[in-house]
This record gives structure tokens, C-alpha cells and sequence, in this order.
């Protein structure tokens, strides 16, 4: 499969990747633009008007965690949402954070009034929990105040770390995002929905969320008749 790749329409920038079998080993190069991808099907599937959920790609979290002034994208991003729906009417917000080589989803429930932190690796008590929930929820609100406006007072939000399955490895951190953005609700115990044994046939789920998926336009074929090659 040297040299041929797949166009997914999933990603709005038009970008180019590896065929599934790379998908599917996620390299590291290439986890950011899945990660990005199903937050892309997420939206297009889910119709936030119904859904009440807004996912957002994982760019966004890269300047909430930078310390960069420049919150132009996130402008970008929370205007793009708003002209589907505007952000005080969700319910939830996920935000896949990668920061330092690892994978965590940041959930900002307006419902429930809570900010969410789930993560397959570490605990609320880790120094890299600590690090990245005092960068995190700052900054987010600053963007909030910016771009936003509406008055929540998210000085009274609550912050969790919901009980979630835990990686094996090293290396899974993102497939487990991709589940936590699929199956969340409030309230749940993602423990009794699947744990880290799970993760080569959700690896193989997602590839063919990808591929089979009514919004990629590109040419399959070369996938389906791999092994007659």
C-alpha cells in the first residue's frame, strides 16, 4: 500500500493520510489528525442541535495549554460551533488534549455544572493532572469571556476525574480518547463499557468508522480489495 493514501472529507482542512493499516498502528505523526477526523464525524453524525455536545479538535487544546496570547484559532473554533449552535446551550464540550506524548479528554459540562477530566494513565492527584487542570480550565474561561460572553459562573464548577478504564501501556492513551468522546454521558462507569483488552478491536472499529463512513468521499477500494493485491 506504499504510496497510496486516502482522502477523508472528514477533515475540513482537506489533508491527506496514510492508508488504514497506518490509522490503525496510530502512529504517533498521524494520532492528532484521527483524533481531529472522529471529532469531525462526531459533528456531522451527532447533529448538535439534537445531540447538545460540540466536540472540538485537539488544536484547540494545544493553545489552551501554550502560553500564547494569540487565541485567534480558538475565536476560529468557538465561532464555527456557535453558528451551529450557540456554546450556552450545550450540555457538553469535549476538548482531546495532547500534551507531553499523552492523551486525556477535557469535558466541560454546562449542565452539570463540572469540568471533566478523563484519563486512561494518570490520577487527579499526579503532578500531570495537577499541571494540566490549572492550565486548562484558566485559560478556557478566559476564552469563554472572550468569545462567548454568556454569564456562567464557572468559579462554582466542580472538577472530577470520573473512574475510567486504564491503558496497559504507554502507547494507547489516544484510542481511549476516542472511546471517552463515543460513549460519555454523566454519570457513567466507562469501566463496565470496555477496559484496555478492548483496545485492538476498538483500533479496528475506528478504521472502519472511518472508512465506511458516509461522509468519507474517497475511494475505498483499495482498502476492501487490500489482501487481492
Amino acid at each position: 500500500m506504499a504510496g497510496k493514501s486516502l482522502l477523508f472529507d472528514l477533515d475540513p482542512c482537506g489533508n491527506d493520510v496514510d492508508t488504514a493499516v497506518h490509522v490503525n498502528k496510530c502512529r504517533k505523526e498521524y494520532a492528532p489528525f484521527v483524533v481531529n477526523c472522529i471529532c469531525r464525524k462526531f459533528f456531522l453524525d451527532e447533529c448538535p442541535t439534537i445531540s447538545l455536545k460540540h466536540y472540538f479538535f485537539s488544536c484547540v487544546s494545544i493553545v489552551f495549554m501554550s502560553d500564547s496570547d494569540d487565541y485567534s484559532y480558538i475565536e476560529w473554533c468557538f465561532n464555527g460551533a456557535a453558528a451551529v449552535l450557540p456554546l450556552p446551550l450545550c450540555e457538553l464540550l469535549f476538548f482531546p488534549v495532547l500534551y507531553c506524548e499523552h492523551w486525556f479528554l477535557f469535558v466541560v459540562d454546562l449542565k452539570q455544572k463540572m469540568f471533566l477530566f478523563l484519563d486512561s494513565y494518570f490520577s487527579k492527584d499526579d503532578d500531570y493532572s495537577v499541571l494540566t487542570r490549572r492550565k486548562l480550565i484558566p485559560r478556557f474561561c478566559h476564552a469563554w469571556d472572550m468569545f462567548v460572553g454568556s454569564n456562567v459562573d464557572f468559579q462554582h464548577f466542580k472538577i472530577a476525574y470520573p473512574g475510567v478504564p486504564k491503558q496497559s501501556n504507554t502507547v494507547d492513551c489516544g484510542v481511549f480518547v476516542i472511546k471517552f468522546m463515543e460513549i460519555w454521558h454523566f454519570g457513567a462507569d466507562l469501566r463496565k463499557d470496555f477496559s484496555a483488552e478492548d483496545i485492538p478491536n476498538i483500533r479496528i472499529q475506528i478504521v472502519n468508522d472511518l472508512l465506511m463512513s458516509e461522509h468519507n468521499k474517497a475511494d475505498i477500494v483499495v482498502v476492501t480489495n487490500f489482501h487481492g493485491q
